[in-house]
């Protein structure tokens, strides 16, 4: 069962598609964002005298990663042909981009004559970062009303609703203290969802 994936059909005209071919595509814009977090965090690492650091993001870095990983193992997992509309094919896609542009905002390029504040940085994109992970998880919340009535009531749903609320209150609080607590149960919580949804 995937995090935030949906079944919703937005079209009936669906067509028999190898699934190779989103894969290749998902795995070229997942490939650019973990080397991304990759590069970015081990540089963030060895020019400590050029930035002052912000655990967080490499927590939320390695966060990502995993959420990636799976996501890609999931859907790598499926049947060979697939039937798909043309705009699940273009959700898809737009799902992979927008993890892509998250890895853009979270992890900023060293400036070579100035000091990179990566507190200040994570403060500052936090409302876009955890904003656009909101999006697709209440698209996926409302797709599941027209979906699965009987999977809104399960522990796993239960698990995705508090996420968003802990997304809400990192969008609107600016306070480090909160982003650190939110940061753990975030982590826990999707811990959980991969032990349950096994």
């Amino acid at each position: 069962m995937n995090f935030y994936y949906s079944n919703f059909r937005f079209t009936n005209k669906k067509c028999m598609i190898d699934r190779s071919q989103l894969l290749v595509l998902t795995s070229i814009l997942y490939g650019l964002a973990i080397a991304r977090y990759f590069d970015l965090n081990s540089k963030y690492f060895y020019n400590k005298n050029k930035i002052v650091f912000e655990w967080l993001i490499t927590g939320w870095s390695i966060l990502a990663f995993l959420f990636m990983v799976r996501t890609w193992w999931e859907y790598a997992n499926t049947s060979a042909l697939i039937q798909i509309s043309f705009f699940n094919y273009i959700e898809i896609l737009t799902v992979a981009i927008i993890l892509y542009i998250q890895s853009t905002l979270l992890t900023p390029d060293i400036p070579k004559d100035e000091l990179l504040d990566l507190k200040k940085h994570y403060l500052k994109i936090s409302p876009y970062f955890f904003g656009s992970i909101l999006l697709i998880f209440l698209k996926n919340q409302i797709t599941r009303l027209f979906t699965n009535v009987n999977e809104i009531f399960s522990l796993l749903n239960y698990i995705r609703l508090i996420f968003i609320v802990c997304l809400l209150i990192m969008i609107i609080n600016k306070n480090r203290i909160f982003h650190i607590i939110m940061f753990f149960v975030s982590a826990v919580l999707y811990l959980s969802f991969v032990i349950l949804a096994k």
